[in-house]
């Protein structure tokens, strides 16, 4: 679906590129793990997507920013991903969770 080695750990972001979904953040802790070793994979849209793009450019992050998914499709994603991430800063829930 991907075109991404077995090998690689499978890092899953599902939302808006947005400041307020907090994904700098995500992208900082990303920028500190093994880069071999995994393949991060942004599924959604938002004003932040270029930013995202370019910093995983620069810092040589494999990406697949896969742009809007139907809902229907998500489970695919969901099962292939090692770590699903969801990240937001200000109220509400606020967490990491290993699937």
């Amino acid at each position: 679906m991907l075109n991404i080695s077995k090998d690689k750990k499978i890092i899953l972001y599902v939302g808006r590129l947005t400041e307020l979904k907090g994904i700098e953040y995500l992208l900082e802790a990303l920028n500190k793990l093994s880069k071999d070793g995994f393949t991060f994979v942004a599924i959604g849209h938002g004003n932040l997507k270029n930013r995202v793009e370019k910093y995983c450019k620069d810092n040589e992050i494999d990406c697949r920013l896969t742009g809007i998914i139907p809902n229907s499709d998500l489970p695919s994603y969901y099962k292939l991903a090692t770590v699903f991430v969801l990240r937001k800063t200000g109220a509400g829930f606020l967490g990491c969770r290993r699937i």
